[in-house]
């Protein structure tokens, strides 16, 4: 009870001489400056790994505390700035291939199965662009131009209106070579197109429009917009 008492005179006594005790203050921190900042120096560094764990245990319980709200913040911030997030991200793996690679590396290596996990599920959800990096891998093997991106690919179905552009019908659809990998065909946006299954294993290695024109679901219109779309890409992807 005294403590208390003698804590609330005290306050009264700062509120009602304010300005003396500041004036003081500022005198007394301009007299021994150095000695001050010395002691806060010392005092920092004698507590500097308490404090470090004081802090982490506090956002660690706030976090906790709040971990919905928060993370929604975050997704929010992220969201609004992810253009201008990933390009910075871009320029730091330009900048740090090395450190990188060994981060990459330390984290595989640590983390065995969730990388397992994340292979998979990257292959579940993206597999037009698995397809085609498994596609350039061999092409560049094989000693071919592999330059085809999954936009190019996107650009070549919508042209063909998601259907096969061989027989017309609307079916799964894969990137086929019109010059065969076997005759040195690039796998290249002027030399994919899309077709069904059944359309490129049939027509295999041989020879476009040689095939084509004995299938019996052969259009000259379709033959004519294959090549108006070769054409165009060729046009496009000039070096």
């Amino acid at each position: 009870m005294i403590n208390e008492e003698k804590k609330k005179y005290r306050r009264n006594y700062y509120l009602q001489h304010r300005e003396k005790a500041l004036t003081l203050r500022k005198e007394y921190y301009l007299q021994h400056r150095e000695k001050i900042l010395e002691q806060v120096k010392e005092n920092a560094l004698k507590n500097r790994d308490e404090r470090i764990e004081q802090q982490r245990a506090y956002h660690k319980r706030h976090y906790l505390d709040n971990k919905e709200k928060i993370d929604e913040y975050h997704k929010n911030l992220y969201w609004a700035n992810r253009e201008k997030e990933a390009e910075r991200k871009r320029k730091y793996r330009e900048q740090n291939p090395e450190k990188v690679r060994e981060r990459n590396k330390k984290y595989i290596l640590e983390n065995p199965e969730k990388f397992k996990q994340t292979q998979r599920n990257y292959v579940k959800n993206n597999p037009d662009k698995n397809t085609i990096r498994s596609h350039r891998r061999r092409a560049i093997q094989k000693g071919l131009k592999a330059t085809l991106t999954v936009e190019q690919w996107e650009i070549c179905k919508r042209y063909f209106e998601n259907k096969c552009c061989y027989c017309g019908k609307e079916k799964k659809l894969e990137r086929e070579h019109l010059i065969p990998v076997t005759k040195s065909g690039d796998y290249s946006a002027n030399n994919i197109v899309a077709s069904c299954g059944s359309c490129n294993r049939s027509k295999a290695n041989k020879n476009f429009l040689e095939w084509y024109k004995v299938q019996g679901f052969y259009l000259s219109i379709r033959e004519e917009k294959i090549l108006q779309y070769i054409d165009l890409m060729s046009n496009i992807c000039q070096p």
